[in-house]
């Protein structure tokens, strides 16, 4: 009941200051009687007031912004893709969607004039999610031939293979106040069956992450906390906003939901698959392509999203690991299906051999 009390209060109060009134003195929730109180008491309720006021209150909603700069070290001659997400190293899962940057064959980002695509914002991180064991895990994946030394050829098929991972700790931002520039060292993956657990050796040895051998590839990347509410950093951070900043959410709703708001989105992760090697002598070349129809059987258009940063597309290619029948891809995507065309909507998938000799699908 005091508590209710001192909020009812606070809220009477906040309205009689914002409507320029005059301020009412009051002692244990209770309007003071002017004739059974002296000035200096008076006095000092409205001092130790304004005081109290004063006092900053520690926020309970964090947003970590992040700002992809460039690769260094990484001369493929082909274009990649950068994943970021923040990863709970407790929970062994991901508690962020995917923030998405492509890069040109130089390693910078291929559309510079677009800064929404460069920059995202993490929000509604609780304190709870500030912890040494929440770690943004990057995965970046190349965009072309099925091998790096493959000589070029007229073929116009470009495949998803994975190239690198890097991790750095949340826990190393909490005692930084400015926006500072971090080199996370990226690990090449030299075989595909380091692609899917490389992530959890980084961030059970993240100590190391800097002096990893045979990984001479760095990502630069600016990185900073903020604290407070979306609507104090619009006011606050006026020159972020107004060039363009991505927004990207937690996978599911924060810890305070705001009145009004409102989510529909669904989320699918291509976890593993298993497949027969069939005639074959060796292992497939597998990748699933992913699709939004509606309830006459129609692709929906522009539902598909791989990540924040870059709009949505019509459909979504997984990696292909080569040689491998049971790959695991562990990858996340979001299927931002409106209300309105959600009931009768469904999902296809689409399972195909990719060859690198002929540089076709077969369905």
């Amino acid at each position: 009941m005091r508590d209710f009390k001192q909020h009812i209060t606070a809220r009477l109060d906040w309205g009689n200051e914002q409507l320029c009134l005059d301020l009412v003195p009051r002692r244990e929730f209770s309007m003071v009687d002017p004739d059974e109180i002296s000035v200096t008491e008076l006095y000092r309720l409205m001092e130790h007031r304004h005081r109290k006021k004063d006092t900053p209150v520690p926020a309970s909603t964090h947003h970590l912004f992040v700002n992809m700069k460039s690769l260094m070290g990484a001369n493929l001659g082909e274009e990649l893709e950068v994943f970021f997400h923040i990863y709970d190293g407790r929970e062994n899962k991901p508690i962020s969607e995917r923030f998405f940057v492509r890069l040109n064959k130089t390693g910078v980002p291929k559309s510079p004039e677009k800064t929404e695509r460069q920059c995202t914002l993490f929000v509604d991180l609780g304190s709870s999610d500030l912890r040494k064991d929440v770690y943004i895990v990057v995965h970046i994946v190349r965009i072309g031939r099925m091998g790096t030394g493959e000589k070029k050829s007229l073929c116009s098929v470009q495949y998803r293979r994975p190239f690198g991972c890097a991790v750095v700790s949340i826990a190393d931002l909490l005692t930084a106040d400015s926006k500072d520039d971090h080199l996370l060292k990226v690990y090449s993956c030299t075989t595909e069956s380091e692609w899917h657990q490389i992530h959890e050796n980084l961030i059970k040895k993240a100590s190391s992450r800097y002096n990893l051998s045979g990984s001479n590839t760095g990502l630069s990347v600016a990185l900073q906390l903020l604290h407070g509410d979306i609507d104090q950093l619009r006011r606050e951070y006026l020159v972020l906003f107004k060039r363009g900043v991505s927004i990207t959410r937690k996978l599911g709703f924060s810890d305070v939901i705001m009145p009004g708001e409102m989510r529909n989105d669904l989320y699918i992760t291509l976890e593993r698959g298993e497949f027969e090697k069939g005639g074959k002598s060796v292992a497939r070349n597998v990748e699933v392509t992913v699709y939004v129809l509606d309830i006459d059987g129609q692709i929906l258009k522009s539902h598909v999203a791989a990540g924040s940063g870059e709009p949505g597309g019509d459909d979504y290619h997984s990696l292909v690991l080569y040689h491998n029948n049971t790959p695991r891809w562990a990858e996340h995507v979001k299927l931002p299906i409106p209300v309105d065309m959600f009931r009768g909507s469904h999902v296809r998938f689409e399972f195909r051999h990719c060859s690198s000799e002929l540089c076709m699908c077969l369905c």
